[in-house]
């Protein structure tokens, strides 16, 4: 039994090592907008604060969770359709290949419903980059999610990112856990022959 045991945890070791978190995605950056009009000026103004963002992905997803925020004043009055011009800087992952900023056009289309506004912001998908620095390669994607915002309220403007890195380097952790389960194994092995 002891040693049936000791051999499902080499087996543990062996195959965990695929488990590792190497192709996760460290993000950072900041997100600053402008408006531009394409149709009516608006009565009631609907303005835009700066954010800022970071986070690692997990199974290579991950949430850009503060673009920065739009709030809409309590009289809006007027119909118009409007351009948010989104410019997303990352500062992580180093190495991206189109550069830093990158610039991201969001459509904001600002409706009125009788005395009602409403502001829908229609999200944006999506947009990739590629990265290579001198410990990792990889590629993501990122995207803005639609809301709604009612006169009165502010909304923050969120996102997602998918993607993953490949190391161009083993990790050393990762090699010592792969070479502790070789090295039971072949005990057990050998062990299991001079019996």
């Amino acid at each position: 039994m002891k040693k049936l045991a000791i051999f499902a945890i080499c087996l543990i070791v062996c195959l965990g090592v695929g488990t590792t978190a190497a192709d996760e995605i460290t993000y950072a950056g900041s997100a600053t907008a402008t408006f531009s009009a394409s149709g009516t000026a608006v009565t009631g103004p609907v303005s835009y604060s700066a954010g800022t963002f970071s986070g690692t992905t997990a199974f290579g997803f991950g949430s850009l969770n503060t673009l920065g925020s739009i709030h809409v004043n309590t009289n809006l009055t007027f119909v118009s359709s409007q351009t948010l011009n989104l410019v997303v800087t990352f500062t992580l992952p180093v190495g991206i290949s189109s550069g830093n900023p990158v610039s991201v056009a969001v459509p904001v289309l600002i409706s009125v419903n009788h005395t009602r506004g409403l502001v829908h912001l229609f999200g944006s998908c999506c947009t990739s980059f590629y990265f290579a620095n001198g410990s990792e390669t990889g590629s993501f994607t990122i995207g803005i999610n639609s809301v709604d915002i009612r006169p009165g309220q502010t909304q923050n403007i969120t996102g997602f990112l998918y993607g993953e890195s490949n190391p161009t380097v083993p990790e050393p952790a990762s090699v010592a856990l792969l070479g502790t389960g070789f090295l039971g194994l072949g005990s057990f092995v050998r062990r299991r022959l001079h019996v």
